[in-house]
């Protein structure tokens, strides 16, 4: 189920597909773990939901109430346990959380991480500063590439999520 702000549209009309979406779809990985999950992991879970996507998506975060936030509004599968439990076998890695957690999560759980995630998995992240994440990355021998959302909102947390940001 989406959030009462995602569920506004028609669902009367149907709109023709349009073949560079599902062109793009179709490339999207089929496991995606977040660590962390918050406005911008959520929104991207939103996003891929709306768009179609059937992607098990799960997340991970030290006190665990955005994944069971990110569960009840029926965006994710499962709120994991463990950095292992969300990342196994996971094609695609969002490193979700704010610099310093994602800083924290691979400097003290990368080994977990690399030993959990599918072997050609690729990881990439949403933090506004890469320094130090590309640093932790690259010692770690993950597949990374840094990302940045360029959104946000006034609100945080998955409970502001929104498909729009994306």
């Amino acid at each position: 189920m989406a959030p009462d702000h995602m569920s506004d549209r028609s669902t009367s009309r149907v709109e023709p597909v349009d073949p560079a979406r599902a062109a793009a779809l179709g490339r999207v990985p089929a496991r995606i773990a977040f660590l962390g999950f918050g406005l911008i992991g959520g929104s991207i879970a939103a996003a891929l939901r709306v768009a179609g996507s059937r992607a098990t998506l799960t997340a991970w975060t030290p006190d665990g109430r955005g994944p069971a936030e990110g569960v009840r509004l029926g965006l994710l599968a499962a709120a994991a346990a463990s950095i292992a439990e969300a990342v196994d076998g996971a094609e695609l890695v969002i490193l979700a959380g704010p610099p310093l957690a994602i800083t924290t999560a691979l400097a003290e759980g990368a080994s977990e991480l690399r030993a959990a995630v599918a072997e050609d998995a690729t990881v990439t992240d949403v933090a506004s500063t890469k320094a130090r994440i590309a640093e932790l990355a690259e010692s770690s021998d993950l597949h990374f590439v840094g990302g940045h959302p360029m959104a946000g909102r006034e609100v945080s947390g998955v409970a502001g999520a929104t498909p729009e940001l994306f």
